[in-house]
């Protein structure tokens, strides 16, 4: 009720989102009160307000003026607004959808409760704080965590969730176990992946698991190419089956950017085995 004198309005202020009761020697005073869904009663010492029932209880417009929403603390379910029950362990969330609720760190949603999460040995709670992760060299199996055992000569590598064995220098992965590579007379360790742990030297090839001499015909050289299968010819010859063939070439050709045939010189375009005119 408001006290003697005046003119009093009780109003709801959308600035404010508060109702209360006004007074003023002039009602154009009132002007700057924004009256959404409430009708005004101007009476001497008194004043009445009237709720717009299309609003439910423990609701209020929205500030957009569309429609309604619930106040803190109630969420909807259909065209009411119920009061938000928080389960121990849990903590309101302050928003008027989904359940209003949601649960402390460390414990997990289950049947409308809040379970706290069981971590396991040589595990930790995650980021999110829902579930657990194993610690390193530890991988998930079940409810629990076990141990990534490296064999002898070996080791454990990757991230959590994601770890494999890798041999050490000279050793490599055959079934659950790493054993020594033996690498032939003339050849040399290496890390390829997929490759039997060695490779020959520059001058061998590989012939039936041992390291064998290149031989380099004449006017070749040795290459690392594997197009090349060891050796290539120099510029100006080709390679036939015998070694290094010198490259003949025609008048008004030249050799070709290869280096193993040749091409015309403009104007002229090849014809079999010469060069004529256009």
């Amino acid at each position: 009720m408001c006290g003697p004198g005046g003119f009093a309005v009780y109003a709801f202020d959308l600035r404010s989102r508060s109702t209360g009761c006004y007074r003023s020697q002039s009602l154009w005073s009132l002007s700057r009160f924004y009256v959404v869904g409430w009708f005004l009663v101007v009476l001497g010492c008194s004043s009445i307000a009237f709720a717009n029932p299309d609003i439910p209880l423990n609701a209020g417009p929205r500030p957009s003026g569309s429609g309604w929403e619930c106040n803190t603390g109630f969420i909807r379910s259909g065209e009411t607004c119920i009061e938000v029950v928080v389960p121990d362990n849990g903590h309101a969330t302050g928003r008027t959808s989904g359940s209003g609720w949601a649960c402390n760190r460390g414990y997990m949603r289950s049947q409308g409760t809040c379970e706290k999460v069981q971590v396991p040995e040589k595990a930790f709670l995650n980021a999110r704080g829902v579930g657990w992760t194993c610690e390193r060299h530890f991988r998930r199996e079940g409810d629990r965590c076990i141990a990534v055992v490296a064999p002898e000569n070996g080791f454990v590598t990757g991230t959590h969730g994601s770890y494999r064995i890798e041999c050490d220098w000279g050793f490599i992965r055959v079934s659950d176990s790493c054993t020594r590579i033996v690498v032939p007379e003339n050849g040399r360790l290496t890390d390829r992946r997929g490759e039997s742990g060695w490779v020959c030297m520059r001058g061998f090839s590989v012939v039936d698991g041992v390291c064998e001499p290149i031989s380099v015909p004449a006017n070749g050289f040795l290459s690392d190419s594997f197009a090349a299968r060891g050796w290539e010819c120099e510029r100006g010859f080709f390679r036939t089956d015998v070694g290094c063939e010198r490259v003949a070439i025609p008048e008004n050709a030249h050799l070709n950017r290869r280096g193993d045939g040749w091409d015309c010189s403009p104007p002229y375009r090849r014809q079999l085995s010469r060069c004529v005119r256009e």
